[in-house]
C-alpha cells in the first residue's frame, strides 16, 4: 500500500480506524482519501484497506488563519500581506 506517498507492507487488509490507530491519529481530526476518493468517517471501522490501495491521510493542524496565509503567500514569492 502507498501511504503518503511511502510504500508500506500490510501483511493483510486492515480497517481505515485500525491504520488511524496503529499511527496514532485522531480519525476526527483527519480525512483520508483512498484511490483519489474521499471517505466519510463514518465507514473508517468497516472499510478494508488492501495493499493495492493509495491512501492520503491529511491532517487538520491548528493555528490562526492569518498566519496560514503569511506562509501560503510566501510560498508562492507573490509578496507579503501587509498587516492592518
Amino acid at each position: 500500500m502507498i501511504l503518503n506517498g511511502k510504500t508500506i507492507d500490510l501483511k493483510e487488509d486492515i480497517s481505515v480506524e485500525q491504520l488511524l490507530k496503529d499511527y496514532d491519529l485522531n480519525p476526527q481530526k483527519v480525512v483520508v482519501e483512498v484511490n483519489m476518493e474521499i471517505l466519510d468517517d463514518e465507514v473508517y471501522s468497516t472499510y478494508l484497506l488492501k495493499n493495492e490501495d493509495t491512501v492520503e491521510v491529511i491532517s487538520f493542524v491548528g493555528g490562526g488563519w492569518f498566519e496560514d496565509i503569511l506562509k501560503w503567500n510566501s510560498n508562492r514569492n507573490w509578496g507579503k500581506l501587509h498587516s492592518l
